[in-house]
């Protein structure tokens, strides 16, 4: 997975599926890699929780899928999500100080959990504290007709923004389980 943060302008950018100029990508980059400040060989835990079920079945599971529930109004977008041709989320841009990006690196954020769900294996990726994620006023929203990701979903009452917390898919083409727990870090 590759996350980003601009400090100049405190955006971030989550590409949940490998970019297509990956390589390129990097390179052009190389010299806002965080190499420093104990992040290097920096991995994704991949947790075995058997909890963390229970957690997700306490949120409530909308029946409209993203892009529609995006359409009929119940939330807005931070700023743009990115979505490919059959509505999966392709990438994130989120608010993000550098001050945030670091301590979610500290605090060990970045968590996939795996476990079975409706007879898939599934696996949850979580892009903020727990605490956060598993609030029980999101929302899990269907990426897909298929049911196979999903999006927990975080709705400010006032603004109506959404802010995604968590990624949960059995979808191993779109969101392969090597490339998401492989991060790469850049900060500008």
């Amino acid at each position: 997975m590759i996350i980003t943060c601009d400090s100049s302008v405190n955006m971030g950018y989550i590409y949940l599926q490998q970019p297509r100029n990956c390589l390129e990508f990097i390179q052009t980059r190389e010299d806002d890699l965080i190499s420093s400040i104990g992040t290097r060989g920096y991995q994704i835990p991949l947790l075995r929780d058997e909890f963390v079920l229970d957690k997700l079945l306490k949120l409530k599971q909308s029946s409209k899928i993203y892009t529609h529930a995006h359409r009929d109004g119940e939330f807005h977008y931070e700023y743009q999500n990115d979505l490919d041709s059959e509505g999966y989320l392709t990438g994130i841009e989120i608010s993000l100080h550098k001050e945030c990006f670091l301590a979610l690196l500290q605090q060990n954020s970045f968590r996939c959990y795996s476990f079975s769900w409706n007879h898939k294996q599934m696996r949850l990726f979580t892009f903020e504290d727990e605490n956060v994620v598993f609030n029980s006023l999101n929302i899990l929203y269907p990426l897909h007709w298929d049911h196979d990701s999903f999006l927990i979903v975080d709705i400010d009452p006032v603004s109506k923004i959404g802010r995604i917390r968590g990624l949960l898919t059995s979808n191993e083409d779109r969101y392969p389980t090597p490339y998401l727990l492989q991060p790469l870090f850049f900060i500008k």
